[in-house]
């Protein structure tokens, strides 16, 4: 009975030590309206896939509030890319031309626009790879 006794105040002891003995790590609060700390290198991967089809045979597909952490640690320095198997076009600063159409992007300082201008009552796909990079 001793035996058993002695046992479990042994284990119970070492149980305790050991959960005493880990480190407790402790963190300061964020404070409100900070947001978070985004750093370059840094790319957002986003998938154009909901399209609205406006006036002037102009599809949009809006990302609202998609850029306000980025641009207010970065200064709006914001780069927008078409990404297509393993190659990046930018689209932020021209018109390019994909798959017969006009295709561009408008940013904000904390909203994002891919804009495509297609004659055509459809688009000829359904959504598109999009990355957004700090520059």
């Amino acid at each position: 009975m001793k035996h058993i006794i002695f046992t479990m105040l042994t284990a119970g002891a070492v149980i305790i030590l050991t959960l005493d003995s880990c480190k407790k790590e402790t963190y300061a609060p964020v404070a409100p309206g900070s947001g978070f700390l985004v750093t370059s290198p840094f790319a957002l991967d986003l998938v154009a896939n909901h399209w609205v089809n406006y006036a002037n045979e102009i599809y949009i597909d809006e990302f609202n509030g998609i850029l306000a952490p980025l641009t207010s640690h970065t200064n709006g320095n914001v780069s927008v890319f078409l990404v297509t198997g393993d190659k990046q076009i930018q689209i932020d600063h021209t018109v390019i031309l994909f798959m017969g159409n006009q295709l561009w992007a408008t940013t904000t300082s904390t909203d994002l626009k891919i804009n495509y201008r297609c004659a055509n009552a459809k688009l000829p796909f359904t959504s598109l790879n999009i990355r957004v990079a700090l520059r």
